[in-house]
């Protein structure tokens, strides 16, 4: 005995229509059947889950749209960008004024990284002034992000900060440059540094090419 008839008709109905019809086309069917927005967006919704590349359908239908949302953060520029002293890292939404970040800067970053694209949220970072962000971020976004973020700081940071020219060197495992480059009144404080992490192999050659440069100068 059917006790509900019209369940059991509209089960079938259901069944029906399913088997003649593609699941992401029933599921937009219905959606424009639907009176209220809530009852729209739940079969708008399905429709995406079923579809073949649904992450990233998803993404479109919550209004981020990865490539808008790149370009606006590899091109995004503000009146004023701020130097490493005033960055306020806590982190909290309502730090933008206290940090020198504005909030048109943190939406542009924070919507790269919804979407995963740590490329632009580093190039956004930089335009604006906001380094140390950058190298955090590009810590988190890859080895070769890393590395091309930690070249930019330096070459652009250096000219202002003396010592970075020194750091630079040693990490990238570039004292010759440094030698080539060193104000040879300050000898003592080069051949220092070589000592202090030129490698024991390398040592030697690099004194030197300081003997050399001391010599060329008189």
């Amino acid at each position: 005995v059917v006790e509900q008839p019209k369940l059991v008709e509209a089960s079938q109905n259901f069944e029906a229509t399913l088997a003649n019809t593609d699941t992401i086309s029933f599921c937009k069917m219905l959606a424009s059947r639907q009176a209220s927005s809530a009852e729209k967006n739940i079969w708008s919704f399905m429709a995406v889950i079923f579809e073949a590349n649904a992450r990233s359908q998803l993404l479109e239908h919550l209004g981020f749209h990865p490539e808008s949302i790149a370009k606006a953060a590899q091109e995004y520029t503000e009146g004023e960008t701020v130097g490493l002293e005033k960055l306020n890292m806590n982190g909290d939404a309502g730090s933008a004024a206290s940090s020198g970040m504005s909030a048109a800067t943190e939406k542009a970053i924070q919507d790269a990284l919804v979407v995963g694209n740590f490329e632009a949220a580093v190039e956004c970072c930089f335009r604006t002034g906001n380094f140390a962000d950058a190298l955090i971020l590009a810590s988190c976004g890859g080895a070769d992000l890393w590395q091309e973020a930690r070249v930019r700081y330096f070459r652009t940071e250096t000219p202002k900060r003396r010592f970075l020219g020194l750091v630079g060197a040693v990490i990238s495992n570039q004292l010759e440059v440094l030698v080539a480059e060193c104000d040879v009144k300050k000898w003592e404080e080069t051949l220092a540094i070589l000592s202090t992490y030129g490698k024991s192999e390398e040592f030697p050659g690099l004194c030197i090419a300081l003997g050399d440069r001391l010599a060329e100068t008189g």
